[in-house]
């Protein structure tokens, strides 16, 4: 049934009260043979036979004869188990790229369904290509995130339902290079006075970046050689607005940069 294991057990006693010999199987049979089906239309084998009917139950088993070591054969028919149509399916951009995520638009109904993520690829002998294919390791939820070993690979995943019943999605195209994201944007820091440094912070992005530069401006206007992560402030910086260009490059992503907010410096 789909109610908790107490329920199941206590109305299991009841059956038992009738005839200490009752088999599992009759239990089983009454139980679920006469539990209330679920109003939501979850299949059977996915969310069992309904609520369990403690009083259908026992009365089914009267009407067959249960009594005190005597009884027959059930009368009631627990309901088959059906399970939901399994379904694959993922939305593929026209190019994948390294740190996009990818989820399953179409899948089982319900409860129950498990996934898997695989990536494919090839090498290449004496003009020969050679597939390989990986199941990857941890990806079994409904969404992927595609990593930097995924560059130049492809992709796809399986749904797997309780009935066993496995569904391939179709593969994307070759991942290529993928757009970092700002997460958390460059912001600057110092006292905002003649002679007195400011200091960039690094943003903070969707992955790790391989090198990191800096610029700094007046007005828009680049500052000549203030390409540190750090700016003294001059005379020529009095009443103006301040900003900074961080720059990043990353393996297998595009080189992007983002720019802090404007300080104003005290005139």
């Amino acid at each position: 049934t789909s109610m908790a294991a107490p329920h199941v057990a206590g109305v299991a006693a009841l059956l038992k009260s009738l005839n200490r010999d009752l088999a599992p199987a009759a239990i089983d049979t009454y139980l679920r043979g006469t539990a209330t089906p679920l109003a939501d239309g979850c299949p059977t084998g996915t969310c069992g036979s309904g609520i369990v009917n403690a009083g259908a139950a026992v009365a089914a088993a009267v009407k067959a004869g249960v009594g005190t070591n005597s009884g027959s054969s059930p009368t009631v028919t627990p309901p088959l188990s059906t399970y939901p149509s399994t379904t694959a399916s993922v939305s593929w951009p026209g190019t994948a790229r390294v740190g996009q995520v990818f989820g399953v638009t179409s899948a089982t109904a319900h409860y129950g369904a498990t996934y898997q993520w695989y990536r494919r690829w090839y090498t290449t002998k004496h003009g020969k290509k050679y597939w390989h294919q990986a199941a990857i390791s941890g990806a079994t939820g409904s969404s992927y995130a595609a990593t930097r070993t995924d560059y130049g690979k492809y992709l796809w995943v399986t749904v797997t339902n309780l009935d066993h019943s496995v569904k391939s999605s179709s593969r994307s195209g070759k991942i290529t290079t993928g757009n970092l994201r700002v997460v958390n944007a460059p912001w600057i820091s110092g006292t905002l006075t003649v002679g007195n440094k400011l200091t960039a912070h690094k943003p903070v992005w969707s992955d790790s970046v391989s090198s990191t530069k800096y610029q700094w401006y007046r007005n828009g206007k680049k500052i000549s050689h203030a390409t540190k992560s750090t700016y003294k402030l001059t005379k020529s910086d009095r009443g103006k607005r301040i900003t900074v260009k961080v720059s990043v490059t990353a393996k297998y992503y595009k080189a992007t940069s983002a720019k802090s907010a404007a300080v104003t410096v005290a005139r």
